[in-house]
């Protein structure tokens, strides 16, 4: 906890300063009341969007904020903390003792997942956490999952083995899975046991089984999910995820029984979730399941077949994949943006580039625009994380694409974590709207390039909302603005005053 001192310091501060910061400086005094905004619990959540926006900036001059986050009450702001925090440290690992202070389970649990997510927790990290008499034994199993996923031995499946027994069945049902993943094949029983019980109270819990197992590749649990669906009355997404996890893992017999549903159902909205699913699958089957989509009488699914074959002869399939994305189906825009996300940048990039180049075409299309334009920005920030010397290719696309991709474009620079993705925009003087303006300043400033007059009246603009940033970018150009006027340091004393 802070010292009693340091807090009296810093409201001390606070008094002293935010009188002359108001009358000197308006941008100032909006730039503390975003920070601050920041730092308090909204019931719309905004607070998180506002904290993962700080935290993308990887400021080390944030870190006193990040350190007073991890002394609130609320288990958001201490999880924000110490997320934040770990994001700067050198080792990028998040503080084991800040953890170990968390009284709550279910706030440790979640950071602890959280950490896993943004790789924050290394492996000897979590076989220490495994030892750890003072830990939740849902944390502990949280762990387990994480190391069987890195194929790393348990030292001791005692933890597992009291959480069979466990009234919680999220807790008993991923003991169960864990340990047959280890081998121990009589743990499929308890999956049975849960799949016995009420349907509302088992339906979550299978769900959630099925997600993690597909996630990390738990192939064990094939067989179970291939019971599953053969269920009458199932749940319509618990039955995609079975069907889904059993072709995945390869049980004899699931590809057979998708064919068999694809060809009998007459729904097209049906059709097109399971051509969509099998095309997610297409390297785990033969070229052959496709052959059904041929003739069918809508186009995308045609092409959704030409796709699938495609990869499942382990051909190129960046032209097919690109007639895809101009289907301009939502489902399809989806599955090719994650579909990039799986590929090495290089074999990537022609797609991204098509995503870039697709985003505003046909040009009178208005449907999933928005969805397009996010895959914009998921674009660029892909190239310019991974890729090398992609620097002409941003340049040629930000001179062809229409206004509203190149904001989106700049939008993936800005959110990119490369180390200078302002470089990629170096010497480009002019942009096609005033938002892109806007938000190639902000890229700029972020990354410390010298700012005349007129840029820093502009940035004053954006800290101050007259440009139009939504609030998660505002936050980003005020923090910006403070230390770019030596005024970083006043402001965090007024932030964290209290």
């Amino acid at each position: 906890m802070k010292r009693p001192f340091v807090r009296i310091l810093a409201a001390l501060m606070a008094v002293l300063t935010l009188g002359s910061l108001t009358r000197a400086d308006e941008t100032a005094d909006s730039a503390v009341w975003l920070l601050k905004k920041a730092t308090l619990v909204h019931l719309n959540g905004m607070h998180n969007v506002l904290l993962r926006s700080l935290r993308q900036m990887r400021d080390p001059k944030l870190k006193p904020l990040f350190s007073e986050l991890v002394t609130k009450q609320h288990p958001v702001m201490q999880i924000h903390g110490i997320l934040g925090l770990g994001e700067l440290d050198p080792a990028h690992h998040i503080d084991l003792a800040l953890l170990a202070d968390l009284k709550d389970a279910a706030t440790q649990a979640q950071l602890v997942s959280s950490a896993i997510d943004g790789d924050l927790l290394d492996l000897p990290q979590a076989k220490q956490l495994m030892t750890w008499p003072g830990l939740s034994e849902p944390v502990k199993v949280i762990v387990a999952s994480y190391l069987v996923s890195r194929n790393e031995p348990l030292e001791s499946t005692a933890v597992l083995d009291k959480a069979l027994s466990s009234d919680n069945l999220a807790m008993k049902g991923m003991a169960a899975m864990l340990k047959m993943q280890l081998g121990d094949a009589g743990a499929e029983k308890a999956l049975d046991e849960i799949d016995k019980g009420d349907a509302t109270a088992k339906l979550p819990v299978e769900a959630m089984l099925l997600q993690t197992a597909i996630r990390n590749k738990f192939d064990k649990v094939g067989p179970f999910a291939m019971r599953l669906t053969q269920q009458k009355d199932i749940d319509e997404g618990l039955g995609l995820l079975t069907l889904r996890t059993a072709i995945m893992f390869k049980v004899p017999g699931a590809a057979e029984l998708w064919a068999k549903r694809f060809n009998a159902t007459t729904s097209v909205a049906d059709r097109i979730r399971l051509a969509i699913l099998m095309v997610d699958l297409a390297d785990k089957v033969d070229a052959s399941t496709f052959k059904p989509m041929d003739g069918d009488a809508l186009p995308l699914i045609q092409q959704i077949g030409k796709v699938g074959a495609a990869i499942a002869q382990g051909q190129p399939a960046d032209k097919e994949v690109l007639g895809l994305l101009q289907q301009n189906n939502l489902l399809a825009i989806q599955w090719v943006i994650q579909y990039a996300q799986r590929l090495d940048i290089e074999a990537a990039k022609p797609i991204l580039v098509g995503i870039i180049l697709n985003a505003e075409a046909p040009p009178n299309e208005v449907r999933f625009r928005g969805e397009r334009l996010e895959g914009v920005v998921f674009a660029t920030e892909q190239m310019s994380e991974k890729a090398k010397d992609i620097k002409p290719v941003i340049e040629a696309l930000m001179a062809k694409v229409p206004a509203l991709t190149q904001e989106a474009m700049i939008m993936g620079l800005v959110r990119s974590d490369a180390p200078e993705p302002q470089k990629l925009i170096e010497g480009m003087t002019s942009f096609k709207s005033d938002a892109g303006e806007s938000l190639a300043l902000l890229l700029r400033a972020k990354h410390g390039l010298p700012m005349n007059d007129a840029d820093m009246e502009r940035l004053r603009l954006l800290v101050r909302g007259g440009a139009g940033l939504q609030d998660p970018l505002r936050v980003q150009a005020a923090w910006t603005y403070v230390k770019l006027t030596d005024q970083d340091k006043v402001t965090l004393a007024n932030v964290l005053s209290r």
